[in-house]
């Protein structure tokens, strides 16, 4: 916890570093685990390695899933892993009926983040909306997205696996469109649910500890698993990897110090100047360093219509795009 002059208690950001690397106690080494962006995309959005992105999916979705191809965003490099784009780390594509699946490892938490899914979804669904094609020319899509964090706003929500379509208010059993899908895996729902239960996901586990005892134990049985688990040795053997996470981890740092910075200047002058005031002078200075909006709101809790009334002022109008 952070503390002001008055005793005034502030939340840190917590960032969950340690499930992006652990140290390997037989090597001494940081062991990269599949939380990593690089290898995640590296495991389940690389084309050859279909039979294992198809087990993990038929374990969430838990349905068969037809045959597909792999489609993986261009590879990172450790220049570019602040600048993770507004497209999912794996895309996968029906090969029967066209149909998208597309799969996010979400480690960083923000205010925005379900507003980020749905662009997410539905820009995909819109691509195949071109000139001289008409409606029934839509495929399906569904956005599976796997959050280090728990989303705040469905606190109240104790499964672990939310499944999202748009309803009907006061008939929530009628779905206005059923072509757009999101899951959302809160990880630290599922660790609570486990403990309660005693049930375990094996491909959670294989996230969330790729060498404990919950994937060792389902080795036996789940073949596409065990490829997983040797892959991850593979590609922590793997230099190029190797540098990749570890610049995704230092840029969590920066970016955690970074806010934590900007939440103690800004309660520190909001105590001198008055805190709304103080907040957006912050702001505005965040904004000209460039700064997100959603680590903006997420560092002053600035109300965001200020926020934007503020970029507005400032003929920062590209930042809304």
């Amino acid at each position: 916890m952070l503390e002001c002059k008055k005793g005034i208690k502030l939340a840190e950001e917590h960032i969950p570093i340690n499930v992006l690397s652990f140290t390997d106690s037989t090597t001494g080494k940081k062991f990269y685990t599949p939380e990593s962006d690089i290898v995640f995309q590296s495991i389940f959005g690389k084309p050859g390695n279909e039979k294992i992105t198809k087990a993990f999916l038929q374990s969430i979705l838990s349905s068969e899933v037809e045959d597909f191809t792999l489609n993986a965003n261009p590879k990172f490099s450790s220049s570019n892993v602040n600048d993770k784009q507004q497209i999912a780390d794996v895309k996968a594509i029906c090969k029967e009926s066209n149909n998208t699946i597309l799969l996010d490892m979400q480690y960083r938490t923000h205010p925005c983040l379900t507003e980020r899914f749905t662009i997410y979804a539905y820009r995909r669904y819109n691509e195949y909306l071109g000139n001289g094609t008409d409606y029934s020319s839509l495929k399906k899509v569904t956005l599976i997205v796997i959050l280090a964090h728990n989303l705040s706003k469905f606190k109240n929500i104790e499964s672990y696996h939310t499944v999202w379509n748009i309803r009907e208010k006061e008939f929530s059993n009628f779905v206005f469109n059923e072509d757009v899908t999101i899951h959302l895996i809160e990880l630290p729902k599922y660790i609570k649910q486990k403990k309660e239960t005693n049930k375990i996901n094996p491909w959670l586990e294989f996230l969330i500890e790729p060498l404990g005892k919950g994937v060792e134990e389902a080795l036996r049985t789940e073949e596409e698993l065990r490829k997983a688990v040797d892959l991850l040795k593979i590609l922590n053997s793997d230099e190029e990897v190797r540098t990749i996470a570890e610049a995704e981890v230092f840029a969590e740092i920066d970016r955690r110090s970074e806010l934590n910075f900007a939440r103690r200047e800004s309660f520190e002058k909001g105590e001198k100047r008055g805190e709304k005031r103080a907040i957006e002078q912050i702001a505005n200075k965040l904004l000209k360093n460039g700064m997100s909006i959603e680590d903006i709101i997420q560092a002053t809790n600035i109300d965001e219509k200020i926020l934007k009334k503020l970029i507005l002022k400032n003929n920062m109008s590209e930042c809304l795009k």
